[in-house]
């Protein structure tokens, strides 16, 4: 199994390689379960790219990656907009299991960055019924004078209507 190698690489020297451990650790999917713990501890990497890399890999591995929710909340407050953006769309990845993760999905929808608040608006989307409680700061970013914004809080919306059908 290709897991534990990659595993071992996530704590080489090198950021290109612990990048590409990551990268590779996403692909394989539910394989790469085991490797959870060791993406956990790479979302606090010295760099911002293999955070990243971390983040998204968590995302790949969703659904059982839900028990790293609490450590992709905390990668959230990483002052890289590359990192935020990922760990946004690991959570939306998890869906429901991740349900507490809303406040910082929220959190999300608030900041001026384009590619974290759609991504947020895609996340919040995948959580169903149990993001009913962010309808309202949905509906503010309706106002959006995005038209893109505005196309992804209707299918966020949609997204929870349809969740409790």
């Amino acid at each position: 199994l290709a897991v534990l190698p990659l595993i071992k690489l996530l704590g080489s020297e090198n950021w290109k390689w612990r990048k590409e451990a990551a990268r590779a650790l996403g692909k394989l999917k539910n394989q790469s379960y085991p490797a959870v713990p060791a993406l956990m501890k790479a979302l606090k990497d010295s760099h911002n790219l293999v955070r990243a890399a971390a983040a998204k890999a968590l995302g790949e591995i969703a659904p059982k990656a839900a028990w790293a929710v609490p450590a992709l909340i905390q990668a959230y407050k990483d002052k890289d907009p590359i990192v935020r953006s990922e760990v946004v769309k690991a959570i939306g990845k998890i869906g429901s299991e991740a349900a507490s993760a809303m406040p910082t999905l929220i959190q999300a929808l608030g900041e001026n960055n384009f590619h974290i608040k759609r991504n947020a608006l895609w996340a919040i989307g995948q959580l169903g019924n149990v993001a009913a409680p962010a309808t309202s700061v949905l509906l503010q970013n309706f106002q959006s004078r995005d038209e893109r914004i505005r196309k992804d809080v209707a299918k966020a919306l949609g997204e929870i209507g349809r969740a409790h059908v």
